[in-house]
């Protein structure tokens, strides 16, 4: 591919980056600071500072939110704390301090120690899919730059999908437009269980097979020649390819569900400068470097293998 590096080599190291920097800005956001509409949870930890005018009550405690969703508050007991936010919950003690124990003007103070840990997941084309502690208000950017970020020319940024254990609802997520465009409105906050699925490229990619090094599929990045993919692949075996006898086997824009075969002879274009047999590829393609033997068996199942993912992306060049 480093014949071709130029504005697309560039284009791709520029996403990259834009990428890489947007995901690493996002996490090093502080989150610990919350705004006041945080409703507490169970298992929040909270200091309460308690100051009431001419009585003795002056203290600080730390309690945590229980199982039950409740806080035990000293001289009062149980007092109701999940669902609640930090302002509500000090009203709510102010009043009880003052029906209670009868106080006058009581002040109360209280600081979130420890917020309630939640797991999110993140798997697919990512670099360390799995399950992640996060924070309250961590968002999709949070958890994206936990699994590593995307594998880049694998991924398909643009049918990610973010799923609520909570509620079972399934959200696209264009992820280029948040990384790359900077489409915030998509940087949802995480709730417990949530899942994002960042999924392979099935569809822009072509195949190389036959004689080369290392048979398989890659990335479609327009523009891609036929000499690109034969480098990408590892070039040829000494002695076992023939790059004067190329197919590229490709889905018929005229017939749907045919296809064409298109022959290319590389040397014609490495040794005499005949550009017409460097052809550009286009999604889908499938390119067989020949062999020197008149058989090759193993091209039997490297072309099976490629039908099969095809298949899976919808696109079919055969039906019967």
């Amino acid at each position: 591919m480093s014949l071709q590096f130029g504005c697309f080599g560039m284009q791709k190291f520029v996403v990259a980056v834009a990428a890489f920097l947007m995901t690493f800005v996002a996490w090093a956001q502080p989150s610990g600071t919350l705004p006041d509409t945080y409703r507490l949870q169970q298992e929040d930890l909270l200091r309460l500072q308690i100051f009431a005018s001419g009585t003795e009550i002056q203290l600080a405690v730390d309690v945590p939110v229980g199982p039950d969703g409740n806080i035990t508050a000293p001289f009062v007991g149980s007092v109701r704390a999940q669902g609640l936010t930090v302002s509500e919950l000090a009203e709510n003690l102010r009043v009880k301090y003052i029906e209670n124990l009868k106080v006058r003007e009581p002040q109360i103070g209280i600081t979130i120690l420890q917020y309630r840990r939640i797991q999110a997941a993140i798997d697919g084309a990512v670099l360390r899919p799995g399950q992640y502690q996060m924070r309250p208000g961590d968002r999709l950017m949070e958890l994206l730059a936990q699994g590593g970020g995307v594998v880049q020319d694998r991924a398909d940024l643009r049918r990610v999908t973010f799923r609520r254990r909570q509620t079972e609802e399934v959200i696209p997520i264009d992820l280029y437009a948040l990384l790359i465009q900077g489409d915030m409105s998509q940087n949802y906050s995480l709730m417990d269980g949530d899942v994002l699925t960042v999924p392979a490229d099935s569809r822009n990619v072509i195949f190389v097979f036959g004689k080369v090094q290392r048979p398989g599929a890659y990335p479609y990045r327009e523009p891609l020649t036929v000499l690109d993919a034969f480098i990408t692949a590892g070039s040829e075996i000494p002695g076992q390819s023939k790059i004067s006898d190329i197919k590229i086997i490709r889905p018929s824009p005229f017939a749907p569900g045919g296809y064409v075969t298109i022959k290319v002879d590389l040397i014609k274009f490495l040794n005499k400068g005949d550009y017409s047999q460097n052809i550009a590829l286009l999604p889908g393609d499938i390119v067989n470097v020949g062999s020197t033997r008149y058989l090759d068996p193993a091209f039997v199942n490297q072309i099976a293998n490629a039908l099969f993912i095809l298949d899976r992306a919808g696109i079919r060049l055969f039906r019967f």
